[in-house]
C-alpha cells in the first residue's frame, strides 16, 4: 500500500520527527520562565538599598541570670536576660537592646551561645535572632563572635537586619547592613 506521502515509512518517520520536536518544547519553556524568574529576583535584589552600621552593646545590665545546670561537668544556663545601652551609626538602631541569652559552655567557659532580641528605636524597632560561639565566659574577659538576623518593626516594618558581632572583653561590636525592599 502507499500513502499520500510518497511510500508507506513516510507518514511513520513525519510523526516521529514531531515527536522529537515536541520533547523539546517543554524545556524549552521551563528554561524560559526559569531565566525570567531570576531576572526579576535579579532586578527585585538590584533595587534594594543596603545601609550599613556599626554598633555596639555597651553598657549592659543583667535582669535576671536564668537557670543554670551543671551535666556532665559542663555548664547550661538558659533565659539569662540583660539589657543593653545600644549606640549606633545610624539613627534606625540607636536604642535599648533587650535580650533573652543560652549558653551550652564546657568547664572552661567555651561552647556555644544563642539568643533572642528585641531592640526599640525612635519609630520602631528590630526583633531578631543570633547564634555564635564565646570562650572564657566564666573570667572577665569573655570574647566570641555572633551572627545576627531581624526583622523591622513600626516604621522599619519590611526591613531586615543582617549582622556579625565581635565579643571582646565582654563587650559586643557589631557591623552589617540593613535591607530596605
Amino acid at each position: 500500500m502507499t500513502w499520500a506521502f510518497g511510500h508507506d515509512n513516510s507518514y511513520k518517520a513525519e510523526v516521529e520527527r514531531e515527536a522529537k520536536e515536541m520533547k523539546w518544547l517543554p524545556v524549552a519553556i521551563i528554561t524560559a520562565l526559569t531565566v525570567g524568574l531570576l531576572l526579576m529576583a535579579a532586578t527585585a535584589e538590584g533595587k534594594a538599598t543596603r545601609i550599613p552600621f556599626t554598633s555596639q552593646d555597651s553598657p549592659c545590665t543583667i535582669t535576671s541570670m536564668g537557670t543554670w545546670t551543671y551535666p556532665d561537668g559542663n555548664l547550661h544556663i538558659r533565659g539569662l536576660t540583660q539589657e543593653c545601652v545600644h549606640p549606633a551609626n545610624i539613627p534606625q538602631l540607636v536604642g535599648t537592646d533587650y535580650e533573652v541569652l543560652n549558653f551550652n559552655l564546657d568547664a572552661t567557659g567555651s561552647g556555644s551561645l544563642w539568643l533572642t532580641w528585641r531592640l526599640e528605636t525612635q519609630g520602631g524597632g528590630w526583633e531578631g535572632i543570633a547564634h555564635g560561639t564565646v570562650a572564657g565566659m566564666l573570667s572577665a574577659e569573655p570574647y566570641g563572635t555572633a551572627k545576627s538576623v531581624g526583622h523591622g518593626t513600626g516604621i522599619y516594618e519590611g526591613q531586615h537586619y543582617f549582622g556579625e558581632a565581635v565579643i571582646t572583653a565582654g563587650i559586643t561590636t557589631a557591623t552589617g547592613y540593613i535591607l530596605v525592599p
